[in-house]
């Protein structure tokens, strides 16, 4: 999409050639499923052969595993030798760490191979890298908290483990970590201001109706959508081939609703939704089929709801229609996080309007831009922009509009839809929505990529 940029921005001559041909470059690298790690290619087949040595690697541990832990529970003297052991075994899930098929994946194997070596030093720095690089993933504050709580900075580590719930607030995995922490707390550090606000954020939870005595062993590693456990002295199996990180611009169709491009929202392990240049709070992304809810079309958008707060609902009864020199403003942002972050507002004129009422706009949507909403200059919702993220198109796609009118039945759910679903591992708590103001907001959203399944 990048390169789709600088193609549109290029006159003619030999740099817009090059640009054309880095354009096909690419748009071939994406029919073929290749994606770049390291600085080099690797195909569907790479991907797979990588991860085969991984989990090869892993089986292969798993005597000196079940040695590691027999001297664990044994004889002082065998305990004594934990340590040595546990650096031992390390060393072999460090080369399982640097195979895996993704920087950042790999990166985040690494930190946790660290911990399992006693390495906390080592552990902090690959997770505060995969941090700076992803910085809305639970799993790695986890393991950043992990690693000062190994490095007896208890304050630090309870700090990393409050950034966790807060990107995951309904996890119960993850406020059982903060319990966890908060209990490997010195009790003469109660008093510090981090303290009390972990104890505050514990108080918002409803205590469970039953209590489990059963106890995991290992780590369940607050990876986005669902925990993922590692066996004891041991690295995690990773159900996904990478992470992807999708952003989007919603509107607010009802008070804790945002519609929003249905193409990023779609997979979204997590959404988050930025209030303010300090807020984020999360989101849920409604599951629905790619005709959205009762219409009859394919629509390009879809819904999330946001409980944490309250949002003023934009005029959305498709009674303003686009009208020939009138004045609309659009909202473009780029599908992934690493085009930019900047939403781009765009104040047009209607140039015409076809029979069908499809406006003519005098800007549109550039390249690897998603769906984008058009809002009238008197504040309400007259339809979207189609995003222009197909990587084998033409310019990333057409852009079309799409009227609100569609949109009905989507929105009408909006209006009378207030609650999340709950479900087996969600933790109940207490919510007070705050207000949010705004006419669009940016949504962040962590998608995976999976193993495809045979014969696809």
């Amino acid at each position: 999409f990048l390169a789709m940029q600088r193609l549109a921005g290029t006159t003619a001559g030999l740099g817009s050639y090059e640009a054309q041909q880095n354009v096909k470059a690419y748009q071939a690298k994406a029919h073929d499923g290749a994606r770049k790690v390291g600085g080099r290619w690797l195909t569907p087949k790479d991907v797979v052969r990588a991860k085969e040595q991984y989990q090869e690697i892993i089986k292969n541990s798993r005597s000196a595993m079940s040695d590691l832990r027999r001297a664990a529970s044994g004889e002082s003297s065998a305990r004594a030798e934990v340590a040595r052991r546990r650096r031992a075994l390390a060393v072999s899930y460090r080369k399982a760490a640097l195979i895996w098929p993704n920087d950042l994946m790999s990166d985040f194997l690494m930190g946790a191979a660290s911990l399992e070596g006693l390495d906390y030093i080592g552990a902090r720095r690959m997770f505060d890298k995969c941090i700076a690089a992803a910085p809305r993933v639970a799993a790695f504050h986890q393991g950043r908290s992990l690693a000062l709580y190994g490095r007896k900075q208890p304050l630090l580590g309870l700090a990393a483990a409050l950034n966790a719930i807060h990107l995951q607030p309904d996890s119960k995995d993850a406020l059982a970590f903060l319990k966890k922490s908060l209990e490997a707390t010195p009790g003469d550090m109660m008093a510090d201001a981090t303290c009390v606000l972990a104890k505050a954020v514990v108080d918002v939870y409803e205590a469970p109706t039953r209590t489990s005595t059963y106890t995991r062993r290992g780590t369940a590693w607050l990876m986005p959508g669902k925990a993922v456990s590692a066996a004891e002295y041991s690295l995690p199996t990773l159900p996904m081939d990478r992470l992807e990180f999708r952003q989007t611009v919603g509107v607010p169709v009802g008070k804790h609703a945002l519609l929003a491009d249905k193409a990023a929202l779609d997979g979204a392990l997590e959404a988050f939704i930025v209030i303010d240049g300090k807020t984020v709070v999360p989101a849920q992304v409604l599951r629905s089929s790619s005709y959205g809810y009762g219409s009859k079309a394919p629509l390009p958008v879809n819904l999330l709801y946001v409980r944490d707060v309250e949002f003023t609902p934009l005029p959305t009864d498709g009674k303003e229609k686009p009208q020939k020199d009138h004045a609309v403003s659009f909202h473009g942002l780029g599908f992934f996080e690493q085009m930019g972050s900047k939403v781009r507002s765009v104040d047009a004129m209607v140039r015409g309007v076809d029979p069908n009422g499809a406006p003519a706009l005098s800007a549109q949507l550039i390249p690897g831009e998603g769906a984008g909403p058009v809002i009238s200059k008197s504040g309400a919702l007259l339809g979207f922009l189609e995003g222009r993220t197909d990587p084998t198109a033409a310019r990333g796609g057409s852009g079309k509009f799409v009227p609100v009118d569609t949109m009905a039945a989507l929105i009408k759910r909006a209006q009378r839809t207030t609650t999340y679903t709950s479900g087996y591992g969600v933790a109940k708590r207490k919510v007070d929505p705050k207000p949010a103001p705004g006419k669009y907001f940016k949504i962040f959203i962590t998608a995976a990529e999976y193993p495809k399944k045979r014969g696809h």
